[in-house]
């Protein structure tokens, strides 16, 4: 808001007023000059008036003379024109007539040959193309024929060489050929004379002496077969992606062939512990990691969701992320889980930006440092070329919020991270309603806020309190109110309702029977109500050559069956190559219990009829719904 406007003085007043009555004065001067130009060009036009009204006259008259002449040269043309060319006109006319009459006669006789023509072309097209395809196929069925016949006399020819080999003793020159090139037999012949050649002349030989001797002979066997140290087996599994299971096939693979060049498999793990990260932290004894480019990492696992079809948008403009740090063995691992997938538990979900070795202490957690202002200026990110806020909340468990955010360890009194009520009032707020939320910017040492928060930026709403740690100490009391209760009101003693793994796992396969049974009653019930329309080409996805096939008549994919026990319930059935639904043949859960494939011959159904079996599919599974919730019950 601007300064208060100050009052004016009187002098100024005067000022303002003079100026006024100038302005006024300079208007009417104005006014006065403008009125009288007016009144001279008015005046002048009228004098030019009256010196130019006689001439205009005189013209006036000259041209009325002339034009009556002009009308009756007109005229005397026009009376000559209807004497002599009107009759010729005429006689012309109808001759042109009579000729455009013939004319067109002769060009619908055209038409009508041409359609004949054409009709005998179309004929003589159709029984081409019929002959064409007849001879095409049995060119096919000759080239086959062919085919198999040649291929049969190579291999007959084939075997009469061996044969004739065979029994004259001649040996084929397999030297002059590549060894690769050779056949499978031939190359056994190849390995049979190498082998009687070495056994006849070095009879002697033990097998490890012939191996030395074709090692030290031919030096590209030992270099073949080297085995690999600890370390290259390491690099060889790393470089190729095999995991452990991979990586015992690999070896037995080659135990299979004779030799395993790989390292043993707990030499490689004693290598593998061996290897140290590059460390910084507190006296160089807490190995770290870190991303330094959070903002790139997540714009391209983003934009790889999208390439896959695996993206989705849950709030327009803005972008979930996730930051959870928790301690798995030795390990504390700092991750981000981005919103933006459509599989939430999927491992593409997840993005590891943060490693150490050590204690979960806040002296530890302080070293994430450079990430955790990375994540305090990450205020948006490129969502499909366009610029998109980030909302990002807390994740950890009830330990790491305490240490994230400087909270006492243990504080009985005020245990909650999130609101600052005491213990008691917490337990009031799951009847009643929640305590105040925190402020971490306002640091309060009375509600157990002892140092500042390492994650700052995050207001308190966002945090995600883990129930399951809250909620270890309130059910216990909700329990032991409600034994009390109950003990009071109906004196009976309290039975312990838990239940075996076995009756647990009973339990969850009736209730999983029971979400498939609601899901087909759900689906069978939208098909039956879904509209009737003419069939797209593009979106039908029925395989059923019956003539009233009610999925191709409603546009829509039939369900399957509800499944029953005693039996197997057909969703399709065949009958001289084509297939139909059992559905549109009317065939009920019963019918097909005594249902013989042989004997199945397809008739056609009104549209009525198939509607009613659709209907008893959907009675029938709740028959099966409620025969299921008994066995629960």
């Amino acid at each position: 808001m601007g300064k208060p406007k100050q009052p004016k003085t009187s002098k100024e007043l005067e000022e303002i007023k003079e100026k006024r009555r100038k302005t006024i004065e300079v208007k009417k001067n104005k006014t006065r000059m403008a009125k009288a130009n007016e009144a001279k060009k008015k005046k002048k036009i009228e004098q030019t008036v009256y010196e130019t009204v006689p001439d205009l006259q005189r013209q006036l008259q000259q041209s009325e003379q002339d034009q009556e002449a002009l009308k009756k040269q007109m005229e005397e043309q026009l009376s000559a024109i209807e004497t002599q060319t009107i009759p010729n006109l005429v006689q012309k006319l109808e001759m042109t007539t009579f000729e455009l009459e013939n004319s067109k006669m002769e060009l619908q006789n055209s038409k009508m040959e041409l359609e004949n023509t054409k009709l005998q072309y179309d004929i003589f097209k159709m029984e081409s193309e019929e002959q064409l395809s007849i001879a095409r196929e049995e060119i096919e069925k000759l080239k086959k024929q062919l085919e198999n016949k040649s291929s049969r006399i190579d291999d007959l020819v084939k075997t009469l060489k061996n044969v004739k080999r065979r029994k004259s003793g001649t040996k084929v020159k397999h030297h002059l050929k590549s060894y690769f090139e050779l056949s499978k037999e031939a190359k056994i012949d190849c390995q049979n004379d190498m082998k009687t050649l070495i056994e006849t002349r070095f009879q002697k030989f033990t097998s490890d002496e012939l191996r030395q001797l074709l090692i030290d002979t031919f030096p590209m066997l030992n270099t073949a077969l080297k085995s690999l140290s600890p370390e290259e087996t390491y690099q060889y599994q790393n470089e190729l992606n095999l995991t452990s299971k991979a990586m015992d096939k690999a070896r037995n693979l080659h135990k299979q062939l004779g030799f395993n060049p790989f390292s043993p498999k707990n030499q490689v793990t004693a290598f593998r512990k061996s290897i140290t990260f590059q460390t910084i932290g507190i006296e160089g004894d807490v190995p770290v990691r870190m991303l330094t480019n959070i903002r790139e990492i997540i714009n391209q696992r983003i934009a790889v969701q999208i390439s896959n079809e695996n993206f989705q948008h849950l709030t327009e403009n803005k972008y979930f992320i996730g930051l959870s740090i928790d301690r798995g063995g030795e390990y504390i691992l700092f991750t981000i889980s981005l919103g933006s997938c459509r599989n939430i538990n999927s491992p593409k979900s997840m993005i590891l930006i943060g490693l150490m070795k050590g204690k979960e202490n806040r002296e530890n957690l302080q070293l994430f440092e450079n990430l955790y202002q990375q994540l305090k200026e990450l205020k948006s990110i490129i969502v499909d070329q366009e610029e998109t806020e980030v909302i990002q909340f807390l994740n950890c468990d009830l330990k790491m919020d305490k240490l994230l955010l400087g909270l006492r360890s243990g504080h009985s009194k005020n245990p909650c991270v999130v609101c600052e009520d005491d213990a008691e009032g917490i337990f009031k707020c799951y009847k009643e309603t929640t305590g105040k939320l925190r402020n971490y910017e306002v640091q309060n040492a009375e509600i157990s806020q002892d140092l500042p928060a390492l994650i700052d930026w995050i207001p308190a709403n966002r945090v995600c309190v883990p129930f399951l740690h809250t909620l270890l100490g309130i059910v216990p009391k909700i329990l032991n109110e409600l034994k009390l209760e109950l003990m009071k009101k109906e004196q009976i003693d309290i039975v312990d309702y838990s239940y075996t793994e076995e009756e647990q796992d009973e339990i969850d396969r009736i209730l999983t029977k029971i979400e498939e049974i609601q899901s087909l009653h759900d689906e069978w019930l939208n098909f039956y109500n879904a509209q009737n329309h003419e069939e797209d080409e593009e979106r039908s996805s029925t395989s059923c050559d019956s003539d009233v096939c009610i999925g191709k008549l409603k546009n829509a994919t039939i369900p399957k069956r509800v499944p029953r026990k005693s039996y197997k319930i057909l969703d399709v059935v065949k009958s001289k190559k084509k297939f139909f639904h059992t559905i549109c043949q009317t065939l009920s859960s019963d019918s097909l219990k005594k249902f013989k494939q042989k004997e199945f011959v397809p008739t056609l159904y009104g549209i009525e009829e198939i509607e009613t079996t659709v209907l008893a599919e959907i009675k029938q599974a709740e028959t099966e719904g409620e025969d299921v919730l008994m066995q629960l019950n």
